[in-house]
């Protein structure tokens, strides 16, 4: 029987707290066929795992789409990934005097920093579903495995 995203999101952060391999409340993988079989369904589309993802950032997880597998992880469980030296990046940075012709923009498409990051990680869906977002749930700090600070026990029901 097929899951709804919001029900296979669950059972992802579910297995994130469980203990297995030798560790609990760390990243962990799942392939294809395995993410098919819990979301009981036989073909994984983007829009379903675009949907699946929007759920587990509802509690700070990731869902990330490798060749082979998915990982699943916390933002936190990136921060201890070395981070690029301001030193470094200043080598990089355009010249003043040099033109940067993106493909596809003239001079009057400038986009404001926000407008760009909502167009290119994903405020808009396959199928535009907008009503999805939840304040509460956006200001909540999250805790390791999950855990809301606002006094949540972890993941709740959630309608879309």
């Amino acid at each position: 029987m097929a899951r709804t995203a919001e029900v296979t999101a669950s059972i992802l952060i579910g297995l994130y707290d469980e203990s297995f391999a030798g560790d609990s409340f760390r990243p962990f993988r799942i392939n294809w066929p395995e993410l098919r079989s819990l979301a009981g369904i036989v073909r994984l589309t983007d829009e379903y795992l675009w949907e699946v993802d929007l759920e587990l950032k509802e509690y700070g997880y990731f869902l990330l789409p490798l060749d082979n597998f998915v990982l699943v992880a916390l933002e936190s469980d990136f921060s201890y990934i070395r981070a690029i030296p301001p030193r470094i990046v200043e080598q990089y940075l355009p010249d003043d005097d040099e033109d940067l012709d993106l493909p596809g923009f003239d001079d009057d498409d400038d986009l404001e920093e926000s407008e760009f990051r909502g167009t290119t990680f994903g405020e808009s869906s396959p199928t535009e579903r907008s009503d999805h977002l939840d304040t509460q749930a956006a200001t909540a700090t999250i805790k390791r495995g999950g855990r809301r600070d606002k006094g949540s026990d972890g993941p709740e029901e959630i309608s879309p």
